[in-house]
Formats: structure tokens, sequence, C-alpha cells
């Protein structure tokens, strides 16, 4: 069985595509035919090369998405209002997981705060629950995709970090409830100590 990179879902190996490719046991082509007599060797080598390029193109796009992830998950230019602000919470409820804000923990928060994009209005209701953030319960359940789970969770141990006991009891305890996996929480950490 032939698999055509041009038929893959955009054009181009994605690990998705690959990963289905490999698990289906065929090899990866070009899309170039087969001559009828041509040498079996010159089709193999094809295929291993095409294979080689497949490999490349993977190893390609995830160190670019490990570079993109590595940026400073604190940086909420990007993001909506309405992100910005459930992420500022989440840093608020974790810096009280101790008990209160240490006053590094508010400082940084602040500025987060005065540097999202938010209207006045929210940028005020914000400051304020900064001293009396919500329960992480209700805040978890408007962790609506995977991509905010795992931002919440890099921005929670952003804040507090992993050197305590308490900390370290909160933000597996955030895993949980945010369902992450292993591999995430692994990647996450070793992120946030890669910046510090």
């Amino acid at each position: 069985m032939t698999i055509r990179l041009d038929d893959s879902v955009d054009g181009v190996a994605n690990p998705d595509w690959v990963l289905h490719a490999a698990r289906r046991g065929g090899s990866v082509g070009s899309g170039r035919n087969v001559k009828a007599g041509e040498p079996d060797h010159a089709s193999l080598r094809r295929a291993v090369l095409d294979q080689v390029l497949a490999v490349k193109i993977l190893d390609a796009h995830l160190r670019n998405r490990i570079q993109l992830m590595q940026s400073d998950p604190t940086d909420l230019s990007g993001v909506s209002p309405t992100e910005a602000a459930l992420l500022i919470r989440g840093m608020a409820a974790a810096g009280h997981a101790d008990g209160g804000l240490q006053q590094a923990e508010r400082a940084r928060l602040v500025i987060y705060a005065r540097t999202a994009p938010l209207t006045e209005d929210a940028r005020c209701d914000i400051l304020a629950e900064i001293e009396r953030p919500p329960s992480i319960e209700s805040l978890v359940r408007q962790v609506e995709t995977p991509r905010i789970a795992e931002r919440f969770y890099a921005v929670s141990i952003a804040v507090i970090g992993r050197e305590s006991a308490v900390s370290r009891a909160y933000l597996a305890y955030l895993a949980i409830r945010l369902d992450l996996s292993n591999d995430i929480i692994l990647r996450l950490n070793r992120e946030n100590d890669s910046r510090r």
C-alpha cells in the first residue's frame, strides 16, 4: 500500500497523518507510479527516501511547535479579554493556594492585569479579585478547551513555582481537575523550569 504525501490532511506530512500512516503499516510514497518492469530496488529506494523525508518533516514540525510553546505563558497580549481574565484569576487562585498572596506574587499579578487586553471596568474587577479570587472549582469549570487548560496550568506554575510542598500539591490537584495527561504536565513543568 502506498500513501501519497499530497493526500495528507494539509498537503504535507502533519503529525497525525504520519502517525496514522505508520499505524496502517503502509509505505509513504511520493505519488509517482512505478512503471511495469522497473527494478524493485528503485521503488524500495524511493519509499525509503520518502519515509526519511516524512520523518524530517515531522521532526521539523515538532521542533517548531516546542519553540512556539516555550514562550512566556503569562504574556497575555495575544489572547481574548475573556481568556485573559480567566488566566489572571487562575494565577490569583494559585497565589492564594498557600494561604495568601506574597508581596512579589501580588506585584506580578497587578502587572499582568494592567498589561492584559481588558476594558478598564474589567481591569478594576480583576484587580479587586486578586485579593479574593473565586474558588478553583468555579474557575476550572470555565476552562473549555485543552489549549486553555494547558495555559491555565502553565500560568499557575509560573506564579507559584514547584519549590514548596503546598505548590506541588496544588499543581497536582489542578492537573487532575484540568484533565491534563502526564506528558503534558512534564512538558509544562520542564518549560517552566527552563524559564526560571
